[in-house]
Order: C-alpha cells, then structure tokens, then sequence
C-alpha cells in the first residue's frame, strides 16, 4: 500500500507524482481524492476511482471497473472487459 498524507500551509499547493514499476501482469487497486492515474503496458485486473483527476490506460489487457468524478478516460490500444465511467 502507498499512501501520502500532505499537510500544507494556509494558501500553498503542492503536487505529488508516483510512478511505480510493476510485473508486467499485475491487479491495481486505487483510490485517489484529487489526482488522476495512467496505467501503461499491463495486464491484469484494474478497480478503483478518483474524485477529480482522469484515467488513462494505453496498451492494456483485462478487467476493469474504474470510476472517475470528473476527469477525462482515455482508452488507447487496449483489449479490456468490464466499465468505466
């Protein structure tokens, strides 16, 4: 499990950007409150949902059930099974 938990100061921003390498057949699981997730070049089983960011999947292969809250999906050369929305 990856977690982060960012404390900032009265009108500050900040951004965090995890990029994780996996086998290349591997489940995602995700939740995320305010950012998008790219998977890229995977296969397996893909759950999750994110409150303000987009999903991205390219050249994936699988089950997928993902939700977004407002961001874009983009699907690029992939073969999956399942929903997104």
């Amino acid at each position: 499990m990856i977690t982060s938990d960012v404390k900032a100061q009265e009108r500050t921003s900040g951004n965090l950007d995890f990029e994780i390498r996996l086998p290349r057949k591997f489940n995602v699981h995700f939740e995320s409150m305010g950012g998008g997730l790219r998977i890229v070049d995977l296969e397996g089983k893909f759950t999750g949902s994110t409150m303000g960011g987009g999903l991205t999947l390219r050249k994936v292969k699988g089950d997928v059930k993902l939700t977004t809250m407002g961001g874009s999906i983009e699907v690029i050369d992939a073969d999956l099974d399942g929903k997104m929305s």
